[in-house]
C-alpha cells in the first residue's frame, strides 16, 4: 500500500534522491520546490526564490560528483546550492539580451562544473527557430550559448542527457515537416563539452511520422537507446534502437509496441508502452515481451517504468488513470499496487538506489 506523504501544490515534475544519503530527496512542483531529510515521509518548502517565477516542467538536482551542489529551475531562472541547499544563488537565464527557458537541464556526471540547458527559441529577424544549449563550465557562474540546429520548420527541445562513460552531450528535438505537416525526431550529440554538434540519428523516411519518447544512456557500456515512434514507414514499425558506435549506426531491437519509458538495473532493461513491458538481459540484443501488465485492447500511452537495483525480477510500472502495476516475477504476472492512492495518473516511480525498499511515486 502507498502513504501520501505531499507536497501538496499540484502536478509533481521531477523527484530526485541524493546519490548516497537515502534520507534526502527534492521534489520541483507546481506549487515551488521541495525537499525531505527523512526519506520523504515529511517535507518542507524551500524559500530559494527571490523573485516570482513560473513552475510549470521545473527541475531540481543532486549533482552525482558532489551532492552538495544542487541545481533547480523554473522558468527564465537557475538557482544553484554549493552547501546542500542552504544558501541559494539565483540568475536569470539571459545571455546576449536573450531571455531562455530552463526547459531541461543536466549536470555533467562526471564534472560538478558542467552545467547544461537546452531550449528552442525563434529568432524573429532571422525567421529560424534555433535549438540551442546554455552551458557553464563554472558550475553556473557564466554561461555561454551554441547553436545545435537551426531551421526554418518548427522544432522543440525534449530531453538532454550526459553520458558518464565519455562526458558527450545528447540532446532529444523534434520538428515538424511543413510539407506533410508530420513531426520527425531529431537526436544531437557533441562530443567536446557542447562545442560542435552532429545530427545523429532522424527520422529514417523523409516522409515518415517518428518521436523519441525516452533517452538512455547504459552506465557501463556507454551504448544509447532510443524509445518512442521512429519510423511509421516499416512493416513492422520501428519503436527502439540502439547505438554502439556514438551515433555512427543504430540497430532496430524487439520492441513490438511504441516505447515511452525505458528503465534500467541489475543488469536488466526494461521498456514499456504503459501497458505492455519488453525485457531484455543482454544489452538489448534481444527482448522477450513479458505479460500484459493489465488486460485491455486500449493501450495508455504514457508510462514509467522503475527497476529494483538489486533484483531484476522487482519491476513497477505506472500508467496514466490506472495506477501503478507491479511483479516480483519478473513480468510472468502482474497486479495491481494501489492501495492508498488518491490519484491514478503517476508521472514518474523512483526507486532509491541507496535503499531499494524506498520507493516514491510521484
Amino acid at each position: 500500500s502507498w502513504t501520501q506523504i505531499g507536497p501538496e501544490g499540484g502536478s509533481i515534475y521531477d523527484l530526485n534522491f541524493h546519490p548516497t544519503d537515502a534520507s534526502r530527496v527534492l521534489a520541483a512542483t507546481a506549487g515551488g520546490f521541495y525537499q525531505s531529510s527523512d526519506g520523504g515521509a515529511s517535507w518542507s518548502r524551500m524559500a530559494i526564490e527571490t523573485t516570482p517565477v513560473r513552475y510549470y516542467n521545473s527541475r531540481i538536482r543532486f549533482s552525482e560528483v558532489n551532492p552538495d551542489i544542487l541545481l533547480a529551475g523554473a522558468g527564465n531562472r537557475l538557482y544553484t546550492s554549493t552547501d546542500g541547499g542552504v544558501v541559494w544563488a539565483e540568475q536569470e537565464l539571459r545571455v546576449d539580451d536573450v531571455l531562455y527557458e530552463a526547459y531541461e537541464f543536466t549536470l555533467d556526471p562526471t564534472d560538478a562544473d558542467n552545467i547544461y540547458v537546452v531550449d528552442d527559441w525563434w529568432d524573429s529577424p532571422a525567421s529560424l527557430r534555433r535549438l540551442r544549449i546554455i552551458r557553464s563550465t563554472d558550475g553556473g557562474v557564466g554561461w555561454t550559448v551554441v547553436d545545435i540546429h537551426s531551421t526554418t520548420e518548427c522544432c522543440g527541445a525534449q530531453d538532454i542527457v550526459v553520458d558518464p562513460t565519455d562526458g558527450s552531450v545528447w540532446v532529444a528535438s523534434k520538428r515538424s515537416n511543413p510539407a506533410n505537416n508530420k513531426t520527425q525526431a531529431a537526436i544531437f550529440r557533441s562530443a567536446d563539452g557542447g562545442d560542435t554538434w552532429s545530427e545523429v540519428f532522424t527520422g529514417t523516411v523523409a516522409d515518415s511520422w517518428s518521436q523519441v519518447y525516452a533517452i538512455h544512456v547504459d552506465p557501463v557500456t556507454g551504448h544509447v537507446f532510443l524509445g518512442g515512434y521512429l519510423d511509421e514507414t516499416l512493416n513492422p514499425s520501428l519503436f527502439l534502437v540502439r547505438s554502439v558506435d556514438d551515433g555512427a549506426s543504430w540497430d532496430s531491437l524487439p520492441a513490438p509496441y511504441w516505447v515511452h519509458s525505458i528503465g534500467a538495473g541489475a543488469g536488466a532493461m526494461y521498456t514499456t508502452d504503459g501497458r505492455r513491458v519488453t525485457e531484455s538481459t543482454d544489452n538489448g540484443d534481444t527482448g522477450t515481451e513479458l505479460a500484459p501488465v493489465y488486460e485491455s485492447n486500449v493501450t495508455t500511452i504514457s508510462g514509467s517504468v522503475a527497476v529494483n537495483p538489486g533484483d531484476a525480477d522487482d519491476v513497477l510500472v505506472g500508467i496514466a488513470n490506472r495506477g501503478v502495476f507491479a511483479t516480483s516475477d519478473g513480468g510472468s504476472s502482474w497486479s495491481a499496487s494501489n492501495g492508498g492512492l488518491i490519484a491514478m495518473s503517476p508521472t514518474d516511480v523512483h526507486v532509491n538506489s541507496a535503499d531499494a525498499d524506498q520507493i516514491l511515486l510521484a
